[in-house]
Order: structure tokens, then C-alpha cells, then sequence
């Protein structure tokens, strides 16, 4: 490679940096650590975030999260069996930021929304759900309203841009229902009556159901929540998040 080629390969990899460093900036403005009212900027930049977020970010690695798959879900108590197969998930677009607060000293951020969503899915049970017989094999539609209140931890770990980055270390994931609704199909190899009442019961009984289906759901959810959130946070300085 001539010097000239050595150049001209240092120019183009400073304009590329540069033009990744601008993009980057574009995603949001920061706040300051010193603003008094810093968790309503927080929180008021993160909704504005959002629909880019869940809509991916392929420069930043972040694939799409508007519609998403998760692994199987496989409950097995002594009462009921139950499983959910080839799930998908929509409706991330719809969460409302209720409360964001960042700690660079305690490295803690907390993270309060609520979203409703959807999730499709085939499932297969046998058994009882509370006091009725459950027998299918079909799909499944749930609709789920649920409140979310995260705790993530992190540390500081230096980036190839030898800036720190924030990186999860940690997280407690909270989650709170208030309200669920059921389809399921071929209930009882498709006896409609005995299929009406079990969904009946299932939606109107749906709180005290939900430890049994919505909870297992859940803890994947946020598994990968916390993942796309760990992958957006280390794809800036901690710097640019949080301005001193």
C-alpha cells in the first residue's frame, strides 16, 4: 500500500467515524446531571426514543422490537400443563414512560412504563385451571395491560472508542397486571359450549390465572427487554447519556 492509500484509508475511516458519531447524536438529546427537574428530562427523552428504539436501530445493532419472538414457555405444575409454542409479541410501541431515574453514583437506573400488548402463539394444555378442566391444543391470543418497574445496575467499561460505556451488571424485574384477555381455539377438540365457559371463566377470573400463564410469559419479556435496553446503553458514552 502506497502512502497515498494509507491516507486516502485514514479519510474515509474519519468520515465514517464521523458520520456514526453524528447518527449516534441524533437518536436524543442528553440531559444534564445538574437539571433540578432531571427525571421529568429523562423521562420526556426516553418516550421521545421509543418508536425509534422498538422500530431497531441496525447501526447500533438493535433489531427491530415492534414485533418480536421469544423462547417457548413450558409450564408444568401438578394441577395443569400448559405450552406455549412459536410466540410472538406486539405492541412495545405502546408503552408510556411513568418514571425514569438515573444514579451515575449508585450506577442505578430505574425504570417505570406500562404498555399493552399482544401475544400470539399456539399452545397445548391439559388439566385445571383453579376449579375447571382445561383441555386444548390450538392458538392462543392474549391480550395483556401490564405496569413495569425495572432496576438495572451497571458498570463502566471502556468502549473501542476508549470513551465509558454502560454495561448491565444486574436488573430486578417487576411486573404488575391490570388487565388480561384470553382467546384460545380448539378447546376441547372445538365443543364450543364447553369452550365458551372455560374462556369466560379464564377472562373473568383472570388475576388469580395469572401467576399460572401471564407470570412465566412475563419473566421472558423482560429477560429480553432488559437485553435490547443493555445493547442501546452500551452503544453510547456514558458521557453522552448522562452530560455532567
Amino acid at each position: 500500500m502506497t502512502g497515498i492509500d494509507r491516507i486516502a484509508v485514514l479519510v474515509a475511516y474519519i468520515f465514517l467515524c464521523a458520520i456514526s458519531v453524528e447518527s449516534k447524536a441524533n437518536y436524543f438529546t442528553p440531559c444534564q446531571a445538574s437539571d433540578p427537574k432531571l427525571e421529568e428530562c429523562l423521562k420526556t427523552t426516553a418516550q421521545k426514543v421509543l418508536p425509534i428504539f422498538v422500530n431497531g436501530i441496525p447501526d447500533l445493532n438493535l433489531e427491530p422490537f415492534e414485533e418480536y419472538k421469544i423462547e417457548d414457555v413450558h409450564e408444568i405444575q401438578p394441577s395443569l400443563q400448559i405450552h406455549f409454542t412459536n410466540i410472538t409479541l406486539f405492541g412495545s410501541g405502546n408503552s408510556k414512560i411513568t418514571g425514569l431515574k438515573l444514579d451515575p453514583i449508585k450506577k442505578k437506573i430505574t425504570l417505570n412504563f406500562s404498555n399493552l400488548g399482544i401475544m400470539k402463539s399456539n399452545y397445548k394444555a391439559d388439566g385445571r385451571l383453579l376449579v375447571l378442566p382445561v383441555k386444548g391444543d390450538g392458538k392462543a391470543i392474549i391480550k395483556m395491560d401490564i405496569d413495569y418497574d425495572f432496576k438495572i445496575y451497571y458498570d463502566l467499561v471502556k468502549g473501542n472508542d476508549g470513551k465509558d460505556h454502560m454495561k448491565i451488571v444486574q436488573h430486578k424485574a417487576n411486573f404488575s397486571p391490570n388487565s388480561m384477555d384470553f382467546q384460545m381455539t380448539n378447546l376441547f377438540n372445538g365443543n364450543k359450549q364447553l369452550a365458551d365457559v372455560v374462556v369466560k371463566f379464564v377472562n373473568d377470573s383472570w388475576r388469580s390465572i395469572f401467576p399460572e400463564i401471564g407470570t412465566p410469559v412475563m419473566i421472558k419479556v423482560t429477560e429480553r427487554m432488559i437485553k435490547q435496553i443493555g445493547k442501546f446503553l452500551n452503544a453510547f458514552p456514558a458521557s453522552e447519556i448522562l452530560l455532567p
